[in-house]
């Protein structure tokens, strides 16, 4: 994916439940369906903002990559959730496998049952 840069004005910062915050950019000038093709394939994408009162030049970008809590796939972190469920209830490694195949399973039929379909 390419770097995104725009000409932006913050506009909003709330807290939010989990300590995080909600920023709220909006562009400073009009841009067009490419532009905003771009950007709608960020969405619900883990990355960075830096955001200056100018132009950014690039020896200001980090090259470091830093942990983002949730960088992972959410099929992932579900499973290293239930991993650590079943070890902590005692389960064994070996076990696991039959184990998470039965917690998916079962939460797809609660999710059936929640609906009707």
């Amino acid at each position: 994916m390419k770097t995104l840069q725009l000409a932006a004005q913050l506009s909003k910062a709330s807290r939010r439940a989990d300590d995080s915050v909600a920023i709220t950019f909006i562009t400073a000038e009009e841009i067009g369906t490419d532009l905003f093709t771009q950007i709608d394939e960020y969405r619900k994408v883990n990355g960075f903002v830096l955001f200056k009162a100018n132009e950014i030049s690039v020896d200001e970008i980090p090259v470091e990559q830093a942990a983002i809590k949730g960088q992972v796939s959410p099929s992932k972190y579900l499973r290293s959730r239930l991993f650590a469920k079943h070890m902590a209830n005692g389960g064994k490694k070996e076990d696991f496998p039959k184990k998470y195949e039965n917690y998916i399973y079962a939460l797809a039929q609660e999710i059936d049952d929640s609906y009707e379909h």
